[in-house]
């Protein structure tokens, strides 16, 4: 009667009911007008969860025809489900059906919010209960009939039964995030945190902004109780806005007045207004659960990124995204100033700046320290239609202040990832205030080291734990900050090939994550019948729905060619209402992960439902899955297997294994000698260009002649080898037919001769991936300005004792292949600067154009001094006519 008595100030209110005398009755008996402002539906329903089960609306194009989606209600109550139908023949307004295949899918209202410019949000209940379609084709349907082009998924809460997020967040506007706030470490709040700090830290507005966080607390009942210690879960975000009012559920004074005054301060002008929602509150909702909003016939658009508070004194720009069917005739800003007393009243004509994207702007100009700014938005339609933005104006209008600086700034700033692997971009965001001008940041270990920038992007290429520091930096002085700690870096590695039946039990390449921390997780279990021993989980007897537990295991797909998953499960659901969802989830080293398997209740089940703890009888309810992993060959991956607890029944997990063709690594030893760089006094190679910084972190072979599209690569400088002399280029060839190149890499020349990874632990080899070990194989080494060689017979790989060209002349497919530049010691020959494998007076021209500059990485450079010279001519011309043997050359 509450929601009826202030929405009719508002809108049209439609009530669906059996009995209309009767609603009618109690509604006048309590002060409330029954007028034209209130039409009832006779229709039959199942219960009063409207915002779960009504109907969607939504504009075609954006602001064009009013329509109403409707997708299956997560609930089974058929009479309820088809009440959007009922409400849109009511309103003279077509539906689109998300109830059939393909386009079927199972959702509920409390867990759906959207900005209403393609960004929605819900809880992962959505996934568990389509568990017949992946991620991706849930997006697809919610972006064709929603409009939705980013959906955001948030992990559920332990204590919230019907994880919806609507009780315990609230979009304020485009930009602005109301979101419920328990005490530290109490209830649900952890994970509310944890799921808001991914939201702000990884995703940002329509407008390109980060999302501003408002928070109100989640009250205890009236026992004092929160919900994990099962008390009432009251929260004063299940509100409804309905147009300039908005109804917000209270319980008790002493808790309502905070929560009442956050809205007030938010939405000023608009009418705040408290319903006592004790009793509905027990039933696990309140207001914005049993209404629901069927949007304006001829909507004229004005989204706005509001202006916030402000330490700087500067120009302000106003940006709105102003849209009707008809276009837009005018668009005018409306603002004030506190300078003036009394506030003088400006008006300013919008420019439309951005045709495509329907963007509006105007200024502000600069206001001193210490002014208080409001203003609004109006906008008429071409059709003469008028609408202003806040909805209250000129009532209630934004606002925002010019504050002083007085201070130093506090300095503070956010981490997008505090654990990632090696190479894995890293955002620091800086949140100091006030007025940061300049900024300072120190990140040991990391690249860039050091940083200006406010917002800057950091790797880091050795494992550890890492601090990082910010000095910021404004009119009144500087602070520093150090967040200890602040990066965990790792490197995954991962087993290959790979089986695991825990006939020894659980070994440590698995590990077990219980992420609430509670009694029950996965633990081996044994005397299965059929496997044996296995992993189990007791569903049976958790109660904590939403649950979460992982099993990990990281598996090395490097050498690996149609890789599947394959694993035994067996489960049996407690009914229809009770079950749980396994799925499994691939983790790519710090950047994403990807769920490669989804199943829940009967599509998990090996054995038919039971009210008693499920054991598998026999082989019978045991099943195989076999997934495929050809997505991930070639990287080391996490693989994750999540239970999420349904208080369902047990579940049981064994035969983990990769299937595919697994070919091990080769390590093929070679060492080789540049004459150019080759100092006769050391005996070995000059190491000048990677200690003078020249040497390039990438291999340098992906041009001309070579074109080799490898990504071999060092992080950084302090990843660069020791003893580094230059990148060479290995291959291995066809032993019968040295023409063919069956495989290429790039990499790293030692001064002694020795060639070597990039990267990785072997100090004294390459390793290839995709060729067979045992086999024989002619090997070739190039290089930028050296004649090519080629191994004088073929070689059996993996070898244990190097293949030296540095030996003997004899050891190339032709001996004046090679050049003695020391007693026992041979070298490839220099001057092949244009790297086709003949020195001829080609190679002059090539060298000519690159004379001059100091401290270079050139092709000319024939002895790595960093200079393109006489001395490299010298040797060049003494050089000239050498030739490589002709598979070799390009």
């Amino acid at each position: 009667r509450e929601i009826v008595r202030y929405a009719k100030e508002e809108c049209t209110v439609y009530i669906i009911c059996s009995n209309p005398a009767t609603v009618q009755s109690y509604l006048t008996a309590g002060g409330v007008t029954v007028d034209a402002s209130i039409v009832f539906i006779t229709a039959p329903y199942n219960s009063i969860w409207m915002r779960d089960y009504g109907p969607e609306a939504g504009y075609t194009n954006d602001v064009d025809s009013l329509i109403i989606n409707d997708w299956i209600y997560n609930r089974p109550r058929p009479q309820d489900d088809v009440l959007p139908e009922v409400i849109a023949a009511q309103a003279g307004v077509p539906m689109y059906e998300m109830t059939q295949p393909p386009y079927d899918v199972v959702h509920t209202g409390g867990n759906f919010m959207c900005d209403g410019l393609g960004t929605g949000f819900s809880s992962e209940l959505v996934l568990q209960e389509n568990p017949d379609k992946t991620e991706a084709q849930i997006d697809a349907i919610m972006q064709q009939f929603m409009g939705i082009n980013r959906y955001v998924k948030m992990p559920v809460l332990p204590y919230d039964g019907i994880h919806h997020i609507d009780m315990h967040m609230k979009l304020l506007d485009e930009e602005t995030l109301l979101v419920g706030q328990y005490p530290e470490g109490v209830s649900d709040g952890p994970q509310i945190a944890a799921n808001i700090a991914d939201v702000v830290n990884n995703y940002q507005t329509a407008f390109g902004n980060q999302y501003k966080v408002v928070y109100v607390p989640m009250p205890p009942d009236a026992g004092g109780d929160y919900p994990s210690s099962g008390g009432d879960y009251r929260t004063f975000t299940n509100s409804i806005f309905i147009n300039k009012t908005i109804l917000v559920p209270i319980y008790e004074e002493q808790y309502d007045t905070t929560a009442l005054r956050i809205y007030q301060e938010q939405l000023p002008g608009y009418n705040v207004v408290g319903i006592d929602c004790n009793a509905i509150i027990t039933a696990s909702g309140a207001l914005h659960c049993i209404t629901k909003l069927v949007y304006a016939h001829d909507p004229l658009l004005i989204a706005h990124p509001r202006l916030r508070d402000t330490y700087f004194v500067e120009d302000r720009q106003v940006i709105a995204r102003i849209q009707h069917r008809s276009g837009i005739a005018s668009a005018t800003l409306y603002w004030s100033t506190s300078v003036t007393d009394p506030p003088m009243p400006y008006e300013l004509p919008m420019t439309l700046t951005d045709p495509a994207n329907n963007i509006w702007t105007a200024t502000i100009p600069a206001q001193p320290a210490g002014a208080v700014v409001t203003y609004y938005i109006e906008a008429t339609a071409n059709s003469g239609k008028t609408q202003v933005r806040p909805i209250t104006a000129p009532d209630g209008m934004y606002n925002y202040k010019v504050m002083e600086v007085t201070q130093a700034p506090t300095v503070n700033f956010t981490v997008s990832q505090p654990q990632v692997c090696t190479g894995v971009p890293v955002q620091f965001t800086d949140a100091s205030a006030p007025a940061v001008t300049s900024w300072l940041w120190s990140f040991p270990g990391g690249t860039p080291a050091t940083s200006a920038a406010p917002n800057p992007t950091v790797t880091y290429s050795t494992p550890g734990t890492y601090n990082a520091t910010l000095t910021a930096t404004n009119a009144i002085g500087s602070n520093t900050y150090t967040l200890t700690a602040a990066v965990t870096v790792q490197n995954f590695t991962g087993v290959a090939p790979y089986t695991e039946n825990f006939t020894g039990g659980i070994p440590a390449a698995i590990t077990i994550t219980n992420t609430n921390a509670d009694a029950i997780t996965w633990a081996l279990a044994t005397g299965v019948p059929c496997n044996g021993n296995a992993l189990k989980i007791n569903n049976f007897d958790n109660s904590s729905t939403g649950a979460t537990d992982l099993v990990n295991t990281q598996i090395d797909l490097t050498n690996y060619a149609n890789a599947s998953l394959s694993f035994d499960v067996a489960y049996a659901p407690y009914n229809t209402t009770y079950f749980d969802r396994l799925k499994v989830v691939i983790e790519r080293c710090g950047t994403d992960e990807v769920t490669i398997y989804d199943k829940s209740g009967t599509t998990l089940a090996t054995a038919p439902a039971t009210t008693s703890a499920f054991t598998p009888s026999g082989c019978s309810q045991w099943r195989t899955e076999t997934v495929s992993l050809s997505g991930f060959e070639g990287e080391v991956i996490r693989i994750k297997f999540m239970n999420i607890s349904g208080y369902g029944n047990n579940l049981y997990l064994d035969n983990i294994s990769i299937q595919g063709t697994y070919s091990p690594p080769v390590a093929v030893k070679v060492k080789a000698l540049l004459q150019g760089p080759f100092v006769p006094a050391l005996g070995n190679m000059t190491t000048n260009l990677a200690t003078s910084g020249l040497l390039p972190l990438s291999q340098p072979f992906n041009r001309n002649p070579w074109n080799y599209s490898g990504t071999e690569s060092m992080a950084n400088v302090s990843q660069i080898p020791a003893g580094a002399a230059d990148w060479v280029l290995l291959e291995l060839r066809n032993s019968t037919n040295p023409n063919e190149i069956l495989a290429q890499k790039a990499a790293v020349l030692l001064n002694n001769g020795v060639l070597r990874d990039a990267t990785g632990a072997a100090p004294d080899a390459v390793t290839f991936t995709g060729i067979a070990p045992g086999a024989n194989y002619f090997i070739s080494v190039k290089h930028r300005n050296h004649v090519p060689v080629i191994s004088a017979v073929p070689v059996q790989l993996p070898n244990a004792t190097a293949y030296d060209f540095t030996l003997s002349a004899a050891s190339a497919a032709n001996t004046a292949q090679l050049v003695q530049v020391a007693t026992g010691k041979f070298a490839l020959w220099a001057g092949d600067f244009d790297a086709n494998g003949v020195v001829s007076v080609h190679d002059f021209n090539y060298y000519t154009p690159q004379m001059g500059p100091t401290a270079q990485y050139a092709d000319g450079d024939l002895n790595f001094d960093g200079q393109v010279n006489t001395a490299d001519f010298d040797i060049y011309r003494n050089n000239c006519t050498r030739i490589g043997v002709n598979p070799i050359r390009y």
